[in-house]
C-alpha cells in the first residue's frame, strides 16, 4: 500500500504540538497508588505460586498511563501516556543510568520522531534524558548509584505518533485506513535489552530482523479510548470504565512478560476456544469470515500441542489478530499477542496454519524464554519454523509437514546457496548478515534445517525433551545458543556439539545439497 502523504515530518511535527498542548494525564500521586503486580488477574490457576517463585518480585513493573486519540483530518493518531517505572536492578553491578529505547524514531520507522520522551523524574528529582542513536535511546541519569537488587522509582510523559498507511515496518506501529484498524506495538519507552555477555543494549535499533530486545518485566495499563473499538492486548482486561462521552478506560494487567502489545478496530468479529486454563482468541476482519474458524483452530491447537510437549502456558489469555502487516512479514509475535497478515485468510490454506503456529511458537521461544535477537536470532526463529513444521506433522500430516518444510524452509534456503549471496553462518549478529533476504533464508530456513537434522539425530522424543528442558531451565531469562544445546544433549544423552557447529557455525551447505533439488522441489 503505498505511504500516506500526512505522514510527512511536517504533520507530525504539527501532531506533536497538538500532543504536548494536550491536558497531561494524571500521575500516580504517590508509591502506594502504583499497582502491583497482580499474577492472580494474568496467570492461570495452577500455574501462579510456580511463576511467583520465578520472579520472587524481581522484575521491573510498568504502570501506564495512556490515551488514544484518533487521527482528526490534521493530525495522525497518537497516544499520550504517562508512565512510572518500578525498576530494579536485575544486574550484578551499580547502575549510574537507565537505559529506555525509543522505537519508534529508529531508522526501521523510516526515521521520524515518531516518540518523545520529558518530564523524567528519578524517586521524585527532576533529571533530563539525554538522547542519542537517532533519538532512539534515552539515557536516563540517576542520581545516586543503584545497587544490584535496589528498586528506584522513574516517571515519564511520552507521546507516540501512530504512522497512518506506513510502508515500513512491518505495520507493527500504524494505523491502516482500509480497515481501521491500530497496530500498537513499541508504543511506549522500553528499558533497553540486558544480557551478562553483551550488557546494555544500547547500539543503533537493528533494521534487520525484530528491532526490540528486552527482558521481562509486568505491566498495568490504563488506556482510555473510543467506546465502539474493539482491543487484543498482550495479558488480560481487568477493568473497564464508561466515561460518558463516548470514550471508556480499560485497565489491562500482563504478568511477567517481555513487552506488552495491542491491535484495535471498532470492526473485528471475535471466536474464542479454550485450552486448558487458557482462553484463546481470534480477531477477524467480517470480509474474511470464511476463514476465521481455520484460523482460530489453528491458534488453539498450536498452543495445545506446546501445552503437551514444551511446556504449560501460563497465561489466562491468548490472543490472535487479523491485520494489515506489509510486506516482507506474514505474522509478527509479541506476548500474548501475534498479528497475522490478512493475505493468509483463505479457507483451506496451510499457509496460515503453519505461520499461525510458527507465532505462537513464539509465545515459548522469545517471550517464555527470550533470546537476544540482535546476536543469535535464530534461538527464537528457527526454533519457531521447525517446531510449527511438526505441529503441521502431528495435526495435518506427514504430507502437508513435508509441504511446508520444502516451501518454508528448504526452498528459501537453496535459492540463496545456489542463487544469490551463496552460504552464510546460522549464529551471527543480525547486522552482519549480507542482506535481509540473506538473513531471513539463512535464520528461517538452514536453521530450522539445522533443528531437522538435531531431530534426525536424536530422535522426535528426545527432541522435544530437549525443548521441554530449555523452556524449563531458562523461563523468564534470557538465553544463549549453548542453553539450547545443553538442553537438548542432556535430553538425548548425546555430545551434539559436532553437529550443532556443522549446521550454525560453518558454511558447509553444499554438502548436504545440491542446485537440481532446487528443480526437484519445483515440480
Amino acid at each position: 500500500m503505498p505511504r500516506n502523504a500526512s505522514v510527512t515530518p511536517l504533520i507530525a511535527a504539527l501532531a506533536l504540538c497538538l500532543a504536548l498542548l494536550a491536558t497531561p494525564l494524571h500521575r500516580y500521586a504517590s508509591a502506594s497508588e502504583i499497582p502491583a503486580l497482580d499474577l492472580t488477574t494474568s496467570i492461570i490457576p495452577s500455574e501462579q505460586t510456580r511463576i511467583a517463585s520465578l520472579i520472587d518480585g524481581s522484575i521491573p513493573h510498568y504502570a501506564v498511563q495512556a490515551e488514544l486519540i484518533p487521527a482528526d483530518g490534521v493530525a495522525p493518531a497518537r497516544l499520550i501516556g504517562s508512565t512510572t517505572l518500578s525498576f530494579i536492578n536485575f544486574t550484578p553491578d551499580p547502575m549510574t543510568d537507565l537505559f529506555l529505547r525509543l522505537y519508534p524514531n529508529s531508522p526501521f520507522y523510516d526515521g521520524e520522531d515518531f516518540m518523545t520522551i520529558s518530564n523524567v523524574l528519578v524517586d521524585g528529582h527532576p533529571v533530563e534524558a539525554l538522547l542519542s542513536e537517532e533519538n532512539s535511546l534515552a539515557t536516563i541519569p540517576l542520581p545516586t548509584a543503584l545497587a544490584s537488587g535496589v528498586t528506584t522509582t522513574i516517571e515519564f510523559d511520552f507521546v507516540t505518533i501512530i504512522p497512518t498507511d506506513p510502508d515500513d515496518s512491518y505495520a507493527m506501529l500504524s494505523f491502516d485506513t482500509r480497515t481501521d484498524s491500530f497496530n500498537i506495538a513499541y508504543w511506549q519507552p522500553l528499558v533497553a535489552g540486558w544480557t551478562p555477555a553483551d550488557g546494555w543494549n544500547t547500539g543503533p535499533i537493528q533494521t534487520r530482523g525484530d528491532p526490540v530486545f528486552t527482558n521481562i518485566a509486568s505491566f498495568t495499563v490504563e488506556l482510555t479510548t473510543p467506546g465502539d473499538i474493539q482491543f487484543a492486548t498482550t495479558g488480560s482486561e481487568i477493568n473497564i470504565v464508561d466515561s460518558g462521552d463516548g470514550s471508556v478506560t480499560r485497565t489491562f494487567e500482563s504478568g511477567p512478560v517481555r513487552d506488552f502489545v495491542m491491535i484495535a478496530s471498532e470492526h473485528y468479529e471475535v471466536l474464542e476456544q479454550t485450552v486448558g486454563e487458557t482462553t484463546v482468541r481470534s480477531f477477524t476482519f467480517p470480509a474474511d469470515a470464511d476463514a476465521a474458524q481455520l484460523a482460530l483452530d489453528a491458534a488453539a491447537g498450536s498452543l495445545a500441542f506446546f501445552n503437551e510437549h514444551v511446556g504449560i502456558y501460563p497465561y489466562r489469555e491468548f490472543d490472535q489478530a487479523e491485520s494489515q502487516i506489509g510486506p516482507g512479514a506474514a505474522g509478527i509475535e509479541f506476548p500474548g499477542l501475534i498479528y497475522i497478515d490478512e493475505g493468509l485468510y483463505r479457507p483451506g490454506s496451510l499457509s496460515l496454519v503453519f505461520v499461525i503456529a510458527h507465532e505462537v511458537a513464539h509465545q515459548y521461544f522469545y517471550n517464555l524464554v527470550g533470546n537476544n535477537q540482535y546476536e543469535h536470532a535464530f534461538l527464537d526463529e528457527a526454533l519457531a519454523n521447525y517446531t510449527a513444521v511438526l505441529f503441521v506433522e502431528q495435526e495435518v500430516g506427514v504430507d502437508a509437514a513435508n509441504q511446508v518444510l520444502d516451501g518454508y524452509i528448504v526452498r528459501p534456503y537453496l535459492a540463496t546457496l545456489f542463487g544469490t549471496s551463496g552460504d552464510e553462518v546460522v549464529d551471527q549478529p543480525t547486522a552482519d548478515f549480507s542482506s535481509e533476504t540473506a538473513y531471513g533464508r539463512i535464520v528461517y530456513g538452514k536453521g530450522a534445517l539445522g533443528m531437522h537434522a538435531i531431530r534426525e539425530a536424536i530422535g522426535l522424543e528426545a527432541f522435544l525433551e530437549g525443548l521441554r528442558l530449555y523452556v524449563e531451565q531458562r523461563m523468564f531469562d534470557v538465553a544463549t545458543p549453548a542453553d539450547l544445546l545443553a538442553a537438548f544433549e542432556a535430553a538425548s544423552g548425546e555430545d551434539l556439539q559436532a553437529l550443532w557447529s556443522e549446521w550454525f557455525d560453518e558454511l558447509n551447505g553444499t554438502e548436504h545439497f545440491s542446485p537440481g533439488q532446487i528443480i526437484e522441489l519445483g515440480r
